[in-house]
């Protein structure tokens, strides 16, 4: 094993390489898994829900709409289960660990390694699945003679413009228009350094207990904040005009971006730490 900080392109994609044959086999169960989900959830609206109802043309396109817009959801669920187990393969294989300790790459290198595969390429294939999905429901909707509309071009507007939904606030300065148009990606930076974090800081079924964390953890902020706006608004209730309003948005938003961003990086961080400490210690409360 090499320095632990130091990182060289040559070994990570070494690295890399190695780790992506190794897991062929792990990869393929769990990518057909997400393929058979995304067949279902577009075959089974087409062959059963509206084959019975006769749809007409203007509701074939709302359904690949709505399929493409929540097909897109569907594909960052997954990637989050994915961040969520990126460290769990080879934790009971003690060949394994031994293969990652001798190899010439220094931790940083395998690191990287496991966000690349767990992020990047598994988002390319997540989007690929679901296009090729898309494809097969096509041509078995084409082969039953069943009216079927693709989801894929609204998928691949959703990626590529993300909406925050029907919210209707007051903007109109630009700092503000610019936090709330990238609060989406903000969340789920959020979610996913927070499934990296789980992913090293929970032995076994890291995503779920990460999960029933998160949602005890939105609950509760949940509440304190409408404790707060309420408690803050009740003396005033009739002293906040336009302006008033758009500046507690603005610093709403704001804190929010600074405590989201001090958090994905607090989780990047501490995730490194306890990555390379693992690396030392190859057996213990990690798992390794």
């Amino acid at each position: 094993m090499t320095n632990s900080t130091r990182f060289s392109p040559r070994r990570f994609w070494q690295v890399l390489r190695l780790d992506l044959v190794e897991g062929t086999q792990s990869a393929l169960k769990h990518y057909g898994s997400a393929f058979l989900a995304f067949l279902a959830f577009l075959a089974i609206p087409t062959f059963v829900v509206h084959h019975a109802d006769n749809p007409q043309p203007e509701e074939l396109q709302e359904m690949a709409s709505m399929l493409g817009s929540e097909g897109f959801l569907l594909t960052l669920f997954f990637l989050l289960v994915s961040i969520g187990n990126s460290f769990a393969s080879g934790r009971s294989s003690l060949h394994s660990r031994m293969r990652q300790l001798l190899l010439p790459a220094s931790t940083f290198e395998r690191f990287c390694s496991a966000l690349l595969r767990h992020t990047v390429l598994a988002a390319v294939v997540f989007v690929l699945l679901f296009l090729c999905a898309d494809a097969l429901t096509a041509t078995l909707a084409q082969i039953f003679s069943v009216p079927y509309v693709w989801s894929s071009p609204h998928f691949l507007a959703t990626i590529a413009n993300p909406e925050m939904g029907d919210i209707d606030l007051p903007l109109s300065s630009a700092p503000v228009l610019f936090m709330a148009r990238f609060i989406p990606a903000l969340v789920y930076c959020g979610l996913w350094s927070t499934f990296l974090l789980g992913a090293l800081l929970f032995r076994s079924k890291s995503f779920v207990l990460t999960a029933v964390i998160l949602i005890a953890g939105f609950t509760l902020l949940s509440l304190l904040g409408t404790l707060g706006l309420v408690s803050l608004m009740g003396p005033f209730p009739h002293s906040f005009n336009e302006q008033s309003v758009e500046r507690v948005i603005f610093i709403s938003l704001l804190l929010f971006w600074l405590l989201t961003l001090g958090w994905i990086v607090f989780c990047i961080g501490y995730s490194y730490r306890m990555y390379a400490r693992a690396q030392v210690i190859p057996r213990g409360r990690f798992g390794f």
